[in-house]
């Protein structure tokens, strides 16, 4: 299988056209537009499709994990603080979510679902290892610290019932 240079794939580049994907498993190339641009503007778009899902322009920030915040009805202002957005940027992505709700919500719901059967996952396939630790007796020297973060276990829970 050979691998090819984009300089030799593209002969004659077309100014609206970039390599993305490049699939060689039937010997043949795949060309998307670019995800950033649109051809009517050549203002960048906040929201764009990448391989980790719809991602904010510029950053690794999914809108999944801003719909996190939202589900649990954080103010937009801790949610711009907690990414460390701008206000142009919160606002792009409040009016996706707003204009795409049904599928952002959708993909969503996946990628939670997926969440869970990881986490299903693992804590099966760790579930000996972790009663081995729990079971196994503290370190020597480490006593005393383990009395300490089991008072303030104790208080802490305390407090909480109060």
């Amino acid at each position: 299988m050979k691998i090819f240079h984009a300089t030799e794939i593209l002969k004659t580049p077309c100014p609206y056209q970039t390599l993305s994907t490049v699939a060689f498993r039937s010997n043949y190339i795949n060309f998307h537009p670019p995800r950033n641009m649109t051809k009517e503007s050549n203002q960048p778009e906040v929201i764009i499709r990448t391989e980790r899902g719809l991602t904010i322009s510029g950053t690794r920030i999914t809108l999944d994990d801003v719909m996190d915040y939202l589900t649990f009805e954080y103010p937009p202002k801790y949610i711009r603080d907690a990414f460390n957005l701008t206000d142009e940027q919160l606002s792009a992505v409040l009016s996706y979510i707003e204009a795409h709700r049904v599928e952002v919500e959708a993909e969503y719901r996946e990628v939670l679902k997926m969440a869970e059967e990881i986490q299903l996952y693992w804590e099966e396939r760790n579930r000996d290892r972790l009663a081995k630790i729990a079971a196994a007796p503290p370190r020597p020297g480490y006593e005393a610290v383990r009395v300490k973060l089991i008072e303030r276990r104790m208080r802490r829970s305390a407090g909480k019932k109060l």
